[in-house]
């Protein structure tokens, strides 16, 4: 039997231009961006959009010959526009017409005339609305009938994918090769004129409804190129007419820089739109400009310039630029180069630095604010400790600047406490409202809609869930979050240097893959660096006024006395302190400097015991999650006693249930996985290991575990081995105990043993596991022995150590601080065991080390 093959080939409907290029672009001022972008890629100097708007608004007169053309031109489409307008008999004017309801008209009657007004201006404003016409103008290299047919003409083309620079050296910010279809977004006629060095110039033009005929293939729909006679030089300006010409140029007179628009269009290319599908009203203009303001980031290149103008109005006429934020509180500037190395300063313009007295600048937590410039020069990894250990996206090099203003002003008290700068509300809020959000810059373009006011990609780094997550003042170091209504930023990528942050095919963002999600992580950690530069400056003049205790609470009504006493006290302490400056010989206190100094020395004290007690209060709100956790336990042990007894057992019945009508024998050819007695043995395992797992927990919170006695430590050990062996065996690691003092009671709670030794072993195996440790090599060692200043324990692991990014070792003892990241950088680990190894340490005052030098993890307790 003989089979007929043969090669088919893919056809593509017509109506896909419409699918990429009037849906897939999402708006129109995103179809105008893609223009420029392509202006940009071509080596033009500078871009010009031009709208000619003839009718911005519905008309409700209009001038007979102006209606008489209007009329052959509603006729061309079908619309008889004398429904609509009525002509007057003495002017001639034809006017919008006017009806009424009738009188008595039932609720049915009123209803419908409305419904049928709403249809007749939205029809009357489709109409005038597309009368608009908008040019796209460069003087960029054009285009030859030859490049017209290979790259322009090709849906998807790749050739600025690979011709990555232009000749003039610019990187292209363009790649998808689908930017042309914008065009179909925007009107549904086009015609193009380009003329290059070495042609006289050619025309193309389309009609983007011929791509939505019914049964055609993109391959039956054409666009029309003109080329003129060798002899015949085309006027580019030609497809303007004269009165554009006239307004562009008075325009571009207007500048410091006067631009010549004959002399500069000797190449380049003219876009004329229309048919228009979209209604540009003075606020769709505006809108357009404020996007087109920051396409480009602030700079002081002049390049590349881009113009609007727009024929029924002058206000937004003129060369488009952005506003550079010069009345900030906070700047960071920040660059990553290739190794991951960053650079850069913070730059502190919130406080007046002069006026803060000059003790406050003397100890060693401060001595640093006093400069106004702080430099940045560290490894991302000091940032985001444990980068170093995974497999890093590619994310690439890549610059960031970020803006911090505050919108409203600080109350007198707080403006003096913190001695904080006078700033100007109303045009902050101004600025921030046109120009906040942090943007994506692509050598040079927006990638939109990042930072974008609008849209949902507008606080695309999620900073207002932060600020929700944890609302603390700014004076709560490491606590504080930023508000995305306080901010404004500009990053910097490249296509060369970040290839793995491309653009989605709509253009509209970047496509969200690992690379992206780990590039959101570092932005993230940069903007901790500023918060907590500036709750840190803020925490310490807290510390520092409330030490001074002469500026009032916040609560002066209620605490005027205090305040007062305090003030009288430092009085007669400095006049007692003035007294004895310099006298070797002390005089007596007075009963007024005895309460005086005792009071003040009171309330240092009780101050300091409040910032414990807040600590301690941080820490007992941890330590509930956990204790809640075993709570929950506890409250089923029941359940979970006669679950885990009958774990491992039950498949032992189903086996001997089906063994009679399937014989175990007879499925020895098939395939494993369809093989039952196959799949129960790895039901069984899996129950094996569950049931190790409740047997773990329902030790942990055994009551006697939580009873004080005198606990032999060597015994402990050998008792806690017994208990992991299952586990430790199945993750083939060997744990060996060297006690050299087996005699060594310490009276405790074994349930605090536990917690130490339990999460030293679960950090070990989960190490074995990230980094993929021989099975081999999988060794722990916990040896013991008295000596003179103490009863020692060394814990030891051949895994990689400790990150190389960890600075400190001893930061690994913090609160939630942890080096375990997923791929995409973001931190995984609680950052919890060693915490609370630490703590459990602590209630015995016995201290933990961790041993530096060694090939693996090794620390050392003392008991003392």
């Amino acid at each position: 039997m003989t089979n007929n093959k043969e090669f088919v080939n893919f056809n593509v409907s017509a109506r896909t231009a419409r699918l990429i290029g009037r849906e897939n672009v999402a708006t129109s001022d995103g179809a105008i961006i893609e223009l420029v972008k392509n202006t940009y890629d071509a080596d033009s100097k500078y871009c010009i959009v031009y709208f000619d708007i003839p009718y911005s608004t519905l008309p409700q007169i209009i001038q007979e010959g102006d209606f008489n053309e209007l009329l052959k031109h509603a006729l061309s489409i079908n619309l008889e526009l004398r429904d609509f307008y009525i002509q007057n008999k003495i002017t001639f004017e034809w006017e919008i017409r006017k009806y009424s309801l009738p009188q008595g008209a039932t609720s049915d009657e009123v209803e419908q005339f409305k419904k049928d007004r709403a249809g007749e201006s939205e029809t009357l404003r489709g109409f005038f609305g597309a009368l608009t016409n908008i040019y796209i103008i460069d003087n960029g290299e054009g285009m030859s009938a030859e490049t017209i047919k290979k790259n322009w003409m090709t849906i998807g083309t790749d050739n600025k994918t690979y011709d990555i620079k232009s000749k003039g050296g610019r990187t292209k910010s363009g790649a998808k090769g689908i930017g042309r279809f914008a065009l179909d977004r925007l009107g549904r006629l086009c015609v193009l004129k380009t003329t290059t060095e070495n042609s006289n110039g050619v025309i193309w033009k389309v009609d983007w409804d011929s791509f939505e005929q019914n049964g055609k293939n993109i391959n039956e729909i054409y666009a029309t190129l003109e080329t003129p006679d060798a002899d015949n030089n085309m006027d580019a300006l030609s497809i303007l007419g004269p009165e554009i010409v006239g307004e562009i140029k008075a325009g571009l007179k207007k500048r410091k820089n006067p631009l010549d628009l004959e002399k500069t269009l000797s190449t380049g290319t003219i876009i004329k739109i229309s048919s228009v599908r979209d209604h540009w009203n003075d606020l769709a203009i505006k809108n357009l400009k404020d996007r087109l303001e920051s396409l480009v980031p602030p700079s002081e290149d002049t390049s590349f310039q881009l113009f609007l103008f727009c024929s029924n109005t002058a206000k937004y006429n003129g060369l488009l630029q952005p506003e550079i934020c010069e009345d900030y509180d906070y700047k960071l500037e920040v660059n990553l180069d290739k190794k991951l190395n960053l650079s850069g300063r913070v730059i502190r313009n919130e406080f007046r630095l002069e006026d803060i007295p000059s003790e406050f600048f003397q100890s060693d937590d401060t001595k640093d604010l006093k400069d106004k410039i702080k430099l940045l020069d560290f490894p991302l990894s000091e940032l985001m400790p444990g980068i170093s250990d995974m497999e890093l996206s590619k994310t690439g090099p890549f610059s960031f600047t970020l803006y911090f203003m505050k919108r409203t002003v600080p109350n007198k008290t707080d403006t003096e406490k913190y001695y904080q700068k006078k700033i100007d509300t109303n045009s902050r809020s101004l600025w921030l409202d046109s120009y906040g959000g942090i943007k994506l810059f692509r050598d040079n373009f927006r990638v939109r809609p990042y930072g974008e006011r609008g849209s949902s990609s507008w606080d695309w780094l999620e900073l207002g869930n932060r600020v929700a997550l944890n609302p603390a003042q700014v004076s709560r170091h490491r606590h504080w979050k930023v508000s995305p209504n306080n901010i404004t930023g500009v990053i910097n990528i490249s296509r060369i240097e970040n290839p793995y942050l491309e653009d989605k095919s709509s253009r509209e963002g970047v496509q969200e893959n690992d690379s992206f999600l780990f590039f959101k992580n570092i932005i993230e950690k940069l903007i901790k660096i500023f918060e907590d530069d500036r709750s840190y400056f803020f925490s310490e003049l807290l510390k520092f006024n409330q030490k001074k205790s002469t500026l009032p609470s916040e609560d002066e009504i209620s605490k005027r006395d205090i305040e007062k006493a305090t003030q009288i006290a430092n009085e007669i302490y400095q006049q007692y302190k003035n007294k004895n400056d310099g006298s070797k010989r002390k005089s007596k206190k007075t009963d007024n400097e005895t309460i005086a100094t005792v009071y003040l020395k009171e309330k240092e004290e009780k101050e300091g015991l409040a910032k414990e007690l807040t600590e301690m209060r941080e820490e007992n709100s941890l330590l509930r999650v956990f204790a809640s956790s075993g709570v929950t336990i506890a409250s089923f042990t029941h359940e979970l006693e006669n679950l885990q007894i009958k774990l491992g057992s039950r498949f032992d019945e189903i086996k001997q249930l089906i063994a009679p009508l399937i014989d175990e024998a007879s499925l020895s050819n098939i395939y494993k996985y369809d093989n039952p007695y196959y799949r129960l043995d790895l039901f069984e395992k899996e129950d094996k290991k569950l049931k190790q797992w409740l047997q773990y927990t329902l030790r942990t919170i055994r009551k006697d575990k939580r009873n004080q006695q005198n606990i032999n430590i060597a015994d402990y050990l050998e008792n806690f081995k017994t208990e992991w062996s299952d586990t430790l065996d199945e993750r083939c690691v060997n744990l060996t105990l060297q006690n050299k003092s087996t005699d060594y009671r310490l009276k405790s709670f074994e349930i605090d043993l536990d917690c130490i030794f339990n999460n030293l072993l679960i950090n070990s195996l989960d190490v074995f596991i990230r980094n993929e440790v021989s099975s081999e090599c999988r060794n722990i060692e916990i040896s013991t022995e008295k000596l003179s200043d103490g009863f020692h324990i060394r814990y030891e692991d051949s895994g990689p150590g400790l990150s190389k990014d960890i600075v400190n070792a001893q930061d690994i003892f913090q609160a939630t601080y942890t080096t375990k990241r997923d791929k995409y950088g973001k931190e995984i680990g609680t950052g919890m065991g060693m915490w609370l190894v630490k703590k459990s340490l602590e209630q015995y005052n016995a201290s933990c080390t961790i041993l530096p030098g060694t090939s693996g993890f090794s620390l050392e307790i003392i008991f003392p």
